[in-house]
């Protein structure tokens, strides 16, 4: 998008584009250029005239849904999203992944990016099954992760972790540790035990055993990320990440005492985030306040380092 002094004319221009294409020209240009138009109103903070243009653009679009090809509906849907249109904004990127299934594109980028946007407009709705489907599709498509996914492992991680939080949050959960075993098992055929999917799913695992109240078969799988994350290039796996939900379990049983300590040791691995070192220290106040009576405060140590103490 050009830069914000210059939007005023780049919407006078559009104006004038897109009265010379709805009399003389394609409709796809014209659908294109009223799409781009409600992003530009979108962008100067026009909302109801960028709502107005977006409903008209809908008009049009009814009524010429021959016209609507994979690129024009890419800027259909970014469009409609910018202006808060979240229905119809979710009809045409699921019109567009169904385009791009006739097409068998589904392993392109452009398949995984519309996917997310649709995600995201299903997350930041009510639409808590609907977004469970679309990830255990993607999951489907693109797990086991090799050498060749056009996915990367780390949004692998959060599509699985982020199905989890849904399942956990509906109480549905029943089947996921069928799932997450499956899915752990086809990585181990490529990967071996070690990379970000096999600590994360280890994790996810113990995640569900927590929920459960099963902390044994909780802390089993925390030892087996631990494991992973040891034989892991430690570029690819963060590694604050395992003795953060070690602290989790233990302090889900109330052994506070113990859980600070992994607490202490994830700090360390997270010296150099100090965003992450102040969240961690947050989640462990109430902790170290079990743990010392009520009596409590979190120190400094002198090396900079967090120090729970």
């Amino acid at each position: 998008m050009q830069s914000t002094r210059r939007l005023p004319a780049a919407e006078e221009q559009l104006r004038t584009v897109l009265d010379g294409l709805r009399s003389n020209g394609s409709v796809r240009n014209s659908l294109l250029a009223h799409s781009v138009l409600v992003l530009v109103l979108a962008e100067q903070g026009k909302d109801e005239e960028a709502t107005a243009e977006a409903q008209a653009l809908m008009s049009a679009i009814e009524t010429e849904p021959s016209e609507l090809d994979i690129s024009l509906l890419h800027h259909v849907g970014h469009a409609l999203t910018q202006t808060r249109q979240t229905e119809q904004a979710k009809s045409m990127y699921g019109a567009l992944l169904s385009r791009l299934d006739e097409s068998d594109a589904q392993l392109s980028s452009l398949y995984y990016d519309i996917s997310q946007l649709l995600l995201g407009l299903l997350l930041h709705g009510e639409g808590e099954r609907p977004a469970i489907a679309l990830i255990s599709r993607l999951l489907g498509l693109y797990m086991p992760a090799g050498s060749d996914s056009p996915v990367d492992p780390a949004s692998l991680a959060d599509l699985f972790q982020t199905r989890l939080d849904l399942q956990l949050e509906l109480a549905e959960s029943s089947g996921a540790e069928d799932e997450l075993r499956r899915l752990l098992r086809d990585q181990l055929s490529v990967s071996g035990n070690i990379g970000l999917l096999i600590v994360e799913l280890h994790i996810a695992l113990a995640r569900l055993f927590i929920a459960q109240e099963d902390f044994a078969q909780a802390e089993e799988q925390l030892e087996l990320a631990e494991n992973a994350a040891t034989a892991a290039d430690s570029s690819t796996v963060p590694l604050g990440t395992v003795p953060l939900w070690n602290a989790r379990c233990l302090g889900a049983q109330g052994r506070c005492a113990e859980a600070l300590g992994c607490y202490e040791r994830a700090v360390a691995l997270l010296s150099d985030d100090p965003a992450g070192t102040a969240c961690i220290m947050e989640e462990a106040a109430d902790c170290l306040t079990m743990a010392s009576g009520g009596d409590a405060h979190i120190g400094q140590r002198e090396s900079g380092g967090g120090a729970i103490t």
